[in-house]
């Protein structure tokens, strides 16, 4: 082989080489933005909904602490008293529905790294110790560990044509079954009896609620830091 024909093969070598390591580099590339797709799209699916639950729930928490007299609790009418005492127990278990979501379907939500992922369990394990730890001599509105899950896990409805995940109960189809189901109803109760105790003028609670305001203000705070999406309340309150 003369030194023409072994540069060509030389060259024509070096160029295969360069497009199998091209190839394999673009090839990468796609398969790891499909994955940060995938990934955004969890995020997406279990963040924006479990940021909605705890905002809601973090806001009617702040009404009943911040609002002395509670009038929006003891409006005298039974409408606006039905309402109150439903959509309360309901904003709580969309909560915990959604939490039971987020680990069922997927363990957790991978922020992107491990600092974050770390972070968004140690929150979520604040909201569930602020309504599970004792308080001396006031025990309201305690829910422990497992009755946090059986909450979560009676939310959680299956996926409907159209849907491909299982989603939380609407507020529409939780009042039909608390109000119907007895087995459905059953797991309620003991949260009902406080939100009516604290209706007619009982103030047990209020320590409690107040941790559980200030852990979801941490969780909320987390997952809106620029508050783009939820401009409800977002300062710690004292302890009572």
């Amino acid at each position: 082989m003369n030194t023409v024909s072994l540069v060509a093969a030389t060259v024509s070598f070096s160029s295969a080489v360069v497009t199998v390591l091209l190839g394999a580099l673009f090839e990468s590339r796609r398969r790891r933005g499909e994955r940060d797709e995938e990934r955004r799209h969890l995020v997406r699916r279990f963040r924006d909904p479990l940021l909605q639950a705890a905002s809601g729930l973090l806001w009617r928490a702040s009404n009943v602490i911040k609002d002395g007299d509670n009038r929006f609790l003891l409006e005298d009418t039974a409408r606006h008293r039905d309402y109150v005492r439903y959509e309360s127990a309901y904003r709580l278990a969309a909560y915990l529905g959604w939490v039971e979501l987020l680990f069922r379907e997927v363990r957790f939500v991978d922020l992107g790294n491990a600092r974050r992922n770390r972070r968004l369990v140690e929150l979520l394990a604040r909201v569930q110790n602020a309504l599970s730890e004792p308080i001396p001599g006031d025990q309201a509105f305690r829910l422990l560990g497992g009755e946090q899950r059986a909450l979560g896990e009676l939310m959680v409805r299956p996926p409907i044509e159209g849907e491909d995940a299982p989603r939380c109960l609407g507020f529409v189809e939780f009042h039909h079954r608390i109000t119907t189901e007895e087995r459905f109803a059953h797991w309620f109760a003991p949260l009902l009896t406080d939100i009516d105790r604290f209706a007619a003028g009982r103030r047990s609670g209020l320590a409690r609620l107040t941790n559980l305001h200030n852990a979801l203000v941490e969780l909320v705070d987390f997952l809106d830091p620029k508050q783009v999406w939820i401009l409800g309340p977002r300062e710690r309150l004292p302890a009572p």
